[in-house]
């Protein structure tokens, strides 16, 4: 009984596998690419998250190069609103 019960869960991880498509991105703010996010929170209600993002860079240039400084804010940590950016 222990083996069939095994063999039953492999078989629906499997399909599970199978059915579900793979996705890759931000699971903060689909859609937009960000990185090296810090969360903060300073009392009251609202989560500020910071986070820089790649811009598009020539092939050519060497350096590495970040834009501005996103900030981001959540009162639930699910829905994130962009409320401004500094450089």
């Amino acid at each position: 009984h222990g083996a069939r019960s095994a063999l039953l869960l492999l078989l629906l991880l499997l399909v599970g596998l199978l059915v579900a498509p793979a996705r890759g991105g931000n699971p903060l703010v689909p859609h937009v690419g960000m990185a090296d996010a810090h969360v903060r929170h300073f009392g009251g209600e609202r989560v500020y998250m910071y986070s820089t993002q790649d811009q598009n860079l020539s092939i050519s240039n060497a350096s590495c190069c970040t834009g501005p400084w996103w900030i981001w804010s959540s009162e639930d940590l699910v829905h994130w609103e962009q409320v401004s950016s500094f450089a």
